[in-house]
């Protein structure tokens, strides 16, 4: 299984998402590279960082900001378009609690 959150670089592909099932099933023992890693994980007492090894709970967190699902994206196998807005420049935008603009996030205070 694979999840593409993207299918290209326009902006109108980059809110669109699809969850692909493998084309050909794994052979013998063979397994995907995230699944051995989680594997492994998860043996070597790491499993709290990795979903406890769940690989779609890990899908679903990195989807949360879209508001899919693996189980929706699975409902449709063409895949969504996921929320989101384009917005440039927005280290410019003001911040509605000091009125500042917001600069990037570093380490040490903007210079103003």
């Amino acid at each position: 299984m694979a999840l593409r959150p993207s299918l290209g670089t326009g902006a109108e592909m980059s809110t669109w998402a699809q969850f692909r099932d493998p084309v050909v099933q794994p052979l013998h023992e063979s397994r995907s590279d995230v699944a051995i890693i989680f594997d492994l994980a998860t043996r070597l007492g790491l499993g709290q960082h990795f979903f406890d090894g769940d690989i779609e709970a890990a899908y679903n967190y990195e989807l949360a900001p879209s508001g899919l699902t693996v189980q929706q994206l699975r409902q449709h196998p063409i895949g969504l378009r996921a929320r989101g807005e384009t917005r440039f420049q927005k280290y410019a935008e003001l911040d509605t609690a000091t009125g500042q603009t917001r600069g990037f996030p570093t380490p040490t205070p903007p210079v103003r």
